[in-house]
């Protein structure tokens, strides 16, 4: 079993860039997501899965299903 953990509001992870980087790598890999802003701040939930819900929804213009 391989796991990603992705922290973007900085709860586990320090220094924070690490965990950026891993986070763009990882939505570039899996969805093809790319020039994503790291200042979580401008992003409506400044969760993983928050940030992750509004870029799909931005850039697929659908949201995520469980599938």
């Amino acid at each position: 079993m391989k796991l990603i953990l992705l922290d973007v509001d900085g709860t586990l992870v320090h220094p924070q860039s690490i965990d950026d980087a891993f986070f763009q790598l990882s939505q570039e890999a899996f969805f093809g997501f790319r020039d994503i802003n790291s200042d979580w701040s401008v992003h409506r939930h400044t969760t993983d899965s928050g940030v992750f819900d509004e870029l799909f929804e931005q850039r697929m213009e659908r949201r995520p299903t469980p599938d």
